[in-house]
């Protein structure tokens, strides 16, 4: 029952994905097509803090009480500089270089900025490859590539891939799923064969 459960609502919030961030070229992201929520470091961190006031509370000290003030506006600055650190970045799905089954095909992303922001610690995921991590420093275009592992021969379309920042203080994630509609043709995988014998040196056709 419980894995029923869970399967229907894994399959709800795919479709609510999908219809809030369909396959595109190019996209631009901004606070509809992001998700922002505390870290494991955020949440005790936010223990931390309830922690505190009540024990600045409870002894009435004023000390405790401002140190309190000060990590709170940390976290809720935090909220801003993270969130910033994606939006506004523009991402193209790029070329796709072929592939044979049982390899890997090769997916281009390029990113790119409109302004001189500094951009930092942005990590590119996808299931089961291992995330690239990339900074943009002002007006750059800067390209990823993932190599996705193939089975099958055929056009392959890529799965969504993940757009994850923590940055500055790790108490925050920001990131969202991108689907592009870039395909990649994978050819059947070559069959090992021993090569031809080749006739002895000066054994040429007899008359």
């Amino acid at each position: 029952m419980i894995k029923r459960l869970r399967k229907a609502l894994k399959q709800r919030y795919q479709q609510w994905i999908f219809r809030r961030l369909p396959a595109v070229k190019k996209i631009r992201l901004d606070n509809r097509k992001l998700f922002i929520f505390p870290t494991r470091a955020g949440f005790v961190f936010f223990t931390l803090l309830l922690l505190l006031w009540l024990i600045a509370t409870n002894f009435e000290n004023n000390l405790i009480f401002a140190f309190t003030f000060l990590l709170t506006s940390l976290f809720i600055v935090g909220v801003f500089h993270t969130f910033l650190n994606l939006s506004g970045l523009k991402i193209e799905g790029g070329k796709a270089t072929p592939g044979f089954a049982g390899q890997t095909a090769e997916f281009e992303y390029l990113l790119s900025q409109g302004g001189k922001r500094r951009r930092y610690n942005i990590e590119i995921s996808y299931p089961g490859v291992e995330p690239t991590f990339v900074s943009l420093m002002g007006r750059e275009i800067k390209a990823v590539y993932l190599s996705i592992p193939v089975k099958k021969r055929g056009w392959l379309q890529a799965q969504r891939i993940t757009v994850k920042s923590v940055y500055p203080l790790g108490l925050l994630k920001v990131w969202t799923y991108l689907q592009f509609d870039t395909t990649a043709l994978v050819s059947p995988r070559a069959i090992d064969a021993p090569l031809p014998s080749q006739p002895a040196a000066g054994q040429g056709d007899k008359a």
